[in-house]
């Protein structure tokens, strides 16, 4: 997680404000450009070309700040800033627990998964952490309070095949062993806790 989050600075998060002044701006000029087009104040190829344009902006904006506010969303000092603590929240939504949750079954129950899954699963490495990731399933779904990074880390281990030490089998089986049960123990402390505040003396 430190490689994608150590170089924020508080001067980039307060760019998600800028950024997000600026879709605003885009918005306002694509209806501009409709007004121009009513009032044939532009030609009907202009006012699309000019739409293109404007929506193209738009959607350049909205990739940047998505991004950047999903890098501050895995820092827990930046919890108090509103825009961040929103996106933290959903990124841990009740909802999104149960999708990964039942991604974790699918994944380590033969029965449950697709018949014509895109990612193979070595069954000899699911049996390696079977249990764990069963149980951290049932965590998930119960845990009153889930760090965002622990949800990165357990989607990635489910559906990132060149990261995932257990979807690729070129990594070291140790490596899915260290990394399931350091999940499970973010989880469970997590989990334990009394308040946030008590999360952070945790670690």
């Amino acid at each position: 997680m430190g490689g994608l989050t150590s170089g924020l600075s508080s001067g980039e998060v307060a760019r998600i404000d800028v950024l997000c002044v600026w879709q605003r701006g885009v918005l306002v000029g694509a209806v501009g450009v409709v007004g121009l087009a009513v009032v044939r104040a532009i030609s009907d190829f202009g006012c699309v070309v000019a739409l293109v344009g404007v929506l193209s902006a738009f959607a350049v904006i909205w990739t940047v700040r998505w991004r950047l506010l999903g890098r501050c969303a895995l820092r827990d000092e930046f919890a108090g800033i509103p825009v961040v603590a929103r996106e933290r929240a959903r990124l841990c939504s009740p909802r999104k627990r149960r999708r990964l949750a039942a991604a974790l079954r699918n994944t380590v129950t033969t029965d449950l998964r697709p018949l014509r899954a895109i990612i193979a699963v070595d069954p000899a490495r699911v049996g390696l952490v079977r249990d764990e990731l069963l149980a951290i399933a049932c965590e998930l779904e119960c845990a009153a309070f889930v760090e965002p990074a622990t949800m990165r880390e357990l989607n990635r281990l489910v559906s990132n095949v060149a990261v995932s030490p257990l979807l690729n089998d070129g990594l070291p089986e140790a490596a899915l062993v260290i990394t399931v049960r350091q999940l499970r123990f973010r989880l469970a402390t997590a989990s334990t806790c009394a308040d946030r505040e008590d999360f952070e003396s945790c670690h």
